[in-house]
């Protein structure tokens, strides 16, 4: 017997990449983005292994799969930039890579449909997100809890370095300043 669901969530990063999937599955749904300083992203994804291991050799298929939404790799600039960049500099270009797709989703469905949260309002006020969010999917949000490692957004100014910084500036500055993340 099928019933209609209240609704279903999924916190899943990967998820924006298969985004229009979704929409035509789920026409009704409302979809939450959360957009991340790109240099946070790049400190947390050095940090995490599992992340790092995206980048190996025999992993990071940009060659054999073109355009590489996955690694942010767009166009023949991209793919001739990827093999010279360090690890910082890759995670840039993922990030880079989502904010365009984020952008695009953004593009093609309304307000009531999709919004969107910043990750560093979201620690420094969980209540307000909560209640934001509770508003925007018209459903009682119990709270958002923020694991201790999480709960500072400006730790990339201690994790990454000045040539890491500088990197990442040259590979997605332009959409850092553009989402409002400037130097």
């Amino acid at each position: 017997e099928e019933r209609p669901s209240r609704g279903y969530v999924d916190g899943t990063p990967a998820l924006i990449y298969c985004d229009e999937g979704l929409v035509e599955g789920f026409p009704v749904a409302r979809i939450v983005q959360i957009v991340r300083d790109g240099r946070g992203v790049a400190a947390a994804m050095l940090a995490d292994s599992e992340e790092l291991s995206w980048f190996r050799p025999g992993v990071a298929n940009v060659e054999t799969e073109f355009p590489n939404p996955f690694y942010g790799v767009e166009t023949e600039a991209d793919r001739a930039e990827w093999p010279g960049l360090s690890a910082a500099g890759k995670a840039a270009m993922r990030w880079r890579g989502a904010v365009h797709k984020m952008a695009r989703l953004r593009n093609s469905l309304g307000d009531d449909q999709l919004t969107t949260f910043r990750y560093e309002e979201l620690v420094r006020e969980p209540d307000a997100t909560a209640a934001a969010l509770a508003d925007f999917i018209d459903a009682k949000v119990a709270g958002i809890k923020i694991p201790a490692a999480q709960r500072d957004p400006d730790g990339w100014r201690r994790a990454l370095s000045p040539a890491q910084l500088a990197e990442i500036d040259k590979v997605a500055g332009q959409q850092l300043r553009r989402v409002g993340y400037g130097t």
